[in-house]
């Protein structure tokens, strides 16, 4: 998917001035983007899939989705919320949590196809040792509950402990994967959190999930994309064993202006560094590779060289057991699939820091 993306950019800013070009630019680019979100939602149920968090009001995640939320559910079904204005803040990656309510919102509009009520609800509570007991590494504290509930037909008593299985779908007949609400339980325990489910037929469903209170400051808001990509001139070290994903990196990395090398793995990285005439400014390395992986490869060069950039790049977790900390809040870090725009904007921030 990286390559895919990276090449359609790469189109897109070497043909300029051809709408009709751009228009089938922009189509491969929505099917990639299905087959990412697709592999992003396995990959999430497994727990594979890296989440970035920050600092986020869950309040204004919901108020932020509102408009989309209702065009999602349609105008015969009522969207009610009830947020609760003295909401601690939470620690979750903030499209992962919008991928939930969005999720929850769709399943709650198939359960309504006559109409009826979605009512999404925030608040603060505490649970006690009795109160998460039945939960798995969960702990007693302050926690923030998001409580998502609709007058649909309720989920059937006989599939009830089925309905975060992967694949598992009553909705097939209208191409529902199974994917929806087994991601919303990936996410939510990923994020350190549980959920509840309360449902019966012809009575509504009720979702509860927590998450945990933490305190701090909010993230500040993302910067808008720029429309070209930012360019340089600096020496970049680029060490990926996927060859396609490799290339991909180069051909974005040159194309701005960089002067790029490559590297196969951490002993080619190495071998490279060794041989190199002049110093490199930045590493650029996948964490997964066999024999030397992207963080012991960082350490060693980092011995030779404390000034060195690392941008870490990766599209999941097989390193780190700690399923939010594979890469620590002081590195840097790039998931996979990237865009030429995500790459270059990140490379610049770093090596401008």
């Amino acid at each position: 998917m990286t390559a895919l993306f990276g090449y359609t950019d790469i189109l897109r800013y070497s043909i300029k001035g051809n709408e009709e070009i751009h228009g089938y630019i922009d189509e491969i680019e929505k099917v990639a983007s299905k087959a990412s979100a697709l592999t992003q939602q396995l990959l999430t149920f497994s727990r594979k899939q890296i989440l970035e968090p920050v600092v986020i009001d869950l309040n204004d995640v919901v108020e932020e989705m509102s408009d989309m939320l209702q065009r999602i559910i349609g105008e015969k079904i009522e969207f009610k919320r009830d947020l609760n204005k003295d909401l601690p803040l939470i620690m979750a990656d903030k499209s992962g949590i919008e991928q939930v309510i969005v999720n929850l919102a769709v399943n709650s509009r198939d359960a309504m196809p006559n109409g009826g009520v979605l009512r999404i609800e925030t608040r603060q509570e505490y649970l006690d040792r009795i109160a998460v007991a039945a939960q798995p590494g969960i702990v007693p504290g302050e926690y923030v509950l998001l409580r998502v509930s609709d007058t649909g037909h309720g989920i059937p008593r006989d599939i009830r402990d089925r309905v975060f299985d992967p694949f598992f779908t009553t909705k097939a007949d209208i191409g529902g994967t199974g994917l929806g609400l087994s991601t919303v339980f990936g996410i939510v325990k990923q994020t350190g959190g549980f959920l509840d489910v309360d449902s019966g037929e012809s009575k509504g469903t009720t979702i509860d999930i927590y998450l945990p209170a933490v305190e701090g400051e909010l993230e500040p808001l993302a910067i808008a994309q720029e429309k070209d990509l930012p360019l340089g001139s600096e020496t970049i070290l680029v060490v990926e064993d996927d060859p396609a994903v490799r290339k991909t990196v180069m051909t974005i990395l040159k194309g701005a202006g960089y002067k790029a090398v490559e590297a196969t793995d951490g002993a080619d990285a190495i071998r490279k560094i060794a041989l190199s005439n002049e110093p490199f400014d930045m590493i650029i390395t996948d964490i997964v590779m066999p024999h030397i992986d992207g963080r012991e490869l960082a350490d060693k060069i980092k011995e030779a060289n404390s000034d060195i950039k690392i941008l870490y790049i990766s599209g999941y977790d097989s390193v780190s057991k700690q399923p939010l900390s594979l890469i620590s809040k002081r590195e840097d870090f790039l998931q996979k699939p990237f865009t030429a725009a995500h790459l270059t904007r990140k490379v610049r921030e770093i090596l401008d820091k």
